[in-house]
């Protein structure tokens, strides 16, 4: 069943739909604050997640809208391209953007603030 999202101050600004299937982790869910978001190469699929080590039976598929609800910071991330990775110590610490390392182990890793 489709639900409704309380949009960020100045609408949607991801290329994605706020429907979009995007991974977290149960502590995201269970209020842990988000400290490493991944914009995948391959599917550009999005993972959301506690930044802690993960069982497999620790993540959840759950739209976007649902986690930019719980945490509207992460609008700050919407333009984060294809096979980058973003990641912050706290709630609290400034973005690290990088080229996210797992995508192609053959590619350095280029940082720049957000």
């Amino acid at each position: 069943m489709a639900h409704v999202h309380k949009l960020p101050p100045g609408g949607w600004p991801f290329d994605d739909p706020e429907n979009v299937a995007s991974f977290t982790c149960r502590h995201v869910l269970e209020g842990e604050p988000v400290r490493e978001v991944s914009h995948d190469d391959d599917d550009g699929a999005w993972q959301i997640l506690c930044g802690e080590a993960h069982e497999d039976d620790d993540i959840r598929l759950v739209c976007l809208g649902c986690l930019v609800e719980r945490d509207p910071g992460l609008v700050v991330l919407a333009d984060l391209p294809y096979g980058w990775g973003a990641y912050r110590e706290s709630a609290d610490s400034p973005w690290v953007r990088a080229l996210n390392p797992y995508e192609d182990e053959g590619d350095e890793s280029e940082e720049k603030g957000s």
